[in-house]
């Protein structure tokens, strides 16, 4: 899990590790800095001697978590989802999305309810009735993790090539 995190927050994201290695050793229960600092240099490719390593996290998901049971605890939005949506909820249809009351795409998981006064509002969401009313809306993925990840790969062996 520590390997995907710091490899999606710098490949994907490309984020410093430097600037996302004081939140993790917060958020990391078995923090040490004598391992810490070394793994996330380690998994951001800034150590020079090992093979890039850009985990993909849909593929990390259903490996470790065939089931979506992680899933399924630390995101409650995402509690009913079905199966074969739980680790791609953005490709769930809007007719599941309506039955198991999410909205992918929406303001990042708060609760609304729809009233006559948010109805127009809401249509472009797709929720028209009012029999819809307790919603739970899920962001959409923030990077395509596919492109940023070929991308990353392109942008240091490029490096690595003027290096060399």
């Amino acid at each position: 899990m520590r390997a995907m995190l710091v490899s999606f927050a710098t490949y994907n994201l490309w984020l410093d590790w430097k600037k996302i290695a004081g939140h993790l050793a917060r958020v990391f229960l078995d923090y040490e800095p004598g391992i810490h600092y070394p793994q996330l240099q380690m998994q951001a490719g800034t150590t020079g001697i090992n093979a890039m390593r850009v985990y993909n996290v849909t593929k990390q998901g259903k490996d470790q978590d065939p089931n979506g049971i992680f899933i399924r605890n630390f995101c409650p939005e995402l509690k009913d989802v079905p199966m074969e949506y739980i680790h791609e909820p953005c490709n769930m249809p809007l007719n599941v999305q309506r039955k198991v009351g999410v909205r992918i795409g929406g303001s990042g998981g708060n609760r609304y309810c729809i009233t006559d006064a948010m109805a127009s509002s809401c249509s472009d969401l797709g929720i028209n009735e009012k029999s819809e009313c307790d919603v739970t809306f899920y962001p959409s993925p923030i990077v395509d993790e596919k492109k940023t990840a070929k991308a990353a790969k392109d942008k240091l062996s490029a490096v690595r090539k003027q290096e060399s």
